[in-house]
């Protein structure tokens, strides 16, 4: 009697640690959240006609994310894309807004991609994500993309030209450059420098439709926090809209 109790007690504790090693070798899959850039400072209208206002300004929201255990937070992307029509763009500005909520965080981001929504590139090559996390705090993001200059080519106003500064530095980032033949977006300066054509309709940057005004183009961005897991599962945050710019390519000024 005492040895069938006894079997039973080994059988027991046998099976235990049996299903203690399954649970814990096929154990629950870990789903990470990032959190939005949402800290903007400046978000510039699709229609506006004031070059001192044809900038972005914003924090990424890198405190949050570095938090997290078990996962490799990369930063910061910056996403792009280029219309000629400024409601086909509203159209897919809601759109992106429909999904750009708590329930699935990927889902935002995946969308724009779909829609064709680039990464920013960089006159100093090609970054991914744009910004990096700091070691510190929530980094500061300002990005201008054309040349506004309102003085003159000998005498350049800084605060016009074209820029990507992080935490006020444009070291390791230059100038913003399309992802399509790392253009510039100074469209229709090709007089002066080839590498500022207008988009054309087999670029994968550029949603060729109908212009809502001639030569004009509008150049619609986004911010999204980006991270992988252990086994290289790329995760989202929603999505951050910063904001669209008119770029006139009849004007030198643009």
């Amino acid at each position: 009697m005492i040895m069938g109790i006894r079997t039973n007690i080994l059988f027991s504790k046998c099976l235990f640690i049996f299903c203690l090693f399954i649970f814990s070798a096929c154990g629950l899959d870990t789903f990470y959240s990032l959190e939005p850039p949402v800290n903007i400072i400046h978000k510039p209208l699709y229609n506006t006609a004031d070059h001192t206002q044809m900038y972005f300004d914003f924090y990424t929201n890198d405190t949050a994310n570095k938090a997290l255990t078990g996962f490799n937070y990369l930063g910061t992307a910056v996403y792009y894309r280029i219309y000629n029509n400024y409601q086909t763009m509203l159209s897919r500005n809601a759109s992106i807004d429909a999904v750009n909520n708590s329930s699935n965080y990927n889902t935002a981001a995946e969308r724009l991609i779909a829609y064709g929504y680039k990464e920013l590139n960089t006159s100093e090559g090609s970054v991914s994500p744009l910004v990096a996390p700091s070691s510190s705090n929530s980094r500061h993001v300002e990005i201008r993309l054309t040349d506004n200059n309102e003085i003159d080519a000998s005498n350049p106003d800084a605060a016009f030209l074209p820029y990507i500064k992080v935490d006020g530095s444009t070291s390791g980032f230059g100038k913003p450059r399309r992802e399509e033949g790392n253009y510039k977006f100074d469209f229709g300066r090709t007089s002066k420098d080839s590498a500022c054509p207008k988009p054309d309709s087999s670029d994968a940057d550029f949603e060729n439709g109908s212009f809502s005004e001639e030569n004009k183009y509008y150049v619609d961005m986004y911010a999204v926090a980006v991270g992988r897991d252990t086994t290289y599962t790329t995760y989202y945050s929603n999505v951050l809209h910063l904001g669209a710019v008119p770029i006139d390519a009849s004007s030198e000024q643009n």
